[in-house]
């Protein structure tokens, strides 16, 4: 088994098996932070608009973007989390697959929605999973992403699940410059301090770009 399917498969793990804890903290946590980028991100999107919520977890925020009437398709690694999110959204579109292979075809959606989960890959990474989020989307489809800010990388306790994950934080040009290069155009960009992070991060980077 390759490295990069070693480090999928060990966090797919510790998702599966912290997957009721993670969805019992997100359901205690305050959700009104994402008003503002849910607000943007609605914005620039038509009614209706086909949505993929990538590394959606347990379906919190499917639940919010289909309340916007976004029809929400949701993709994650971890069997525990997808069941969970099928619980609380039983007849919404769910698939388990990888960001750096997106099991959809090119131009598939309106927007992808990837709100800290794109972390999870590593910095060389990190340049492919946007190129596959660019080419599941129709040009001028909309992008939201949030990522925790710094430059730290490795296996770091995850709170939430009580288990090792592996996190990449990211600079605030270098996140500009990824997005750049994968064929993105940057709309919001908000780089704040405070928040849940884990250790080693300093706050988190908050994007909505267009694909170009």
């Amino acid at each position: 088994m390759s490295p990069a399917r070693t480090r999928l498969t060990r966090i797919a793990g510790s998702y599966d098996r912290g997957a009721l804890a993670y969805a019992q903290q997100g359901e205690a946590s305050p959700r009104d932070w994402f008003d503002e980028p849910r607000r943007r991100f609605h914005g620039l999107l038509r009614p209706n608009a086909r949505v993929l919520d990538v590394g959606c977890g347990p379906g919190f925020e499917m639940a919010d973007l289909d309340r916007l009437g976004l029809r929400a398709v949701g993709l994650d690694v971890s069997r525990g989390q997808l069941r969970i999110a099928r619980e609380r959204l039983p007849f919404a579109g769910l698939a388990r697959g990888a960001m750096l292979a997106l099991p959809f075809r090119a131009a598939a959606f309106d927007g992808a929605w990837a709100s800290a989960s794109l972390h999870h890959l590593t910095r060389d990474e990190a340049p492919r999973g946007l190129a596959e989020i660019r080419r599941i989307l129709a040009d001028g489809g909309a992008f939201y992403a949030s990522v925790q800010r710094g430059h730290a990388a490795g296996w770091i306790r995850g709170e939430a699940v009580a288990e090792d994950l592996w996190y990449t934080f990211f600079g605030e040009r270098e996140w500009r410059e990824l997005l750049a290069a994968a064929g993105f155009s940057v709309r919001w960009f908000l780089a704040a301090s405070g928040g849940a992070t884990n250790a080693g991060a300093s706050g988190w980077i908050n994007s909505i770009a267009i694909a170009a």
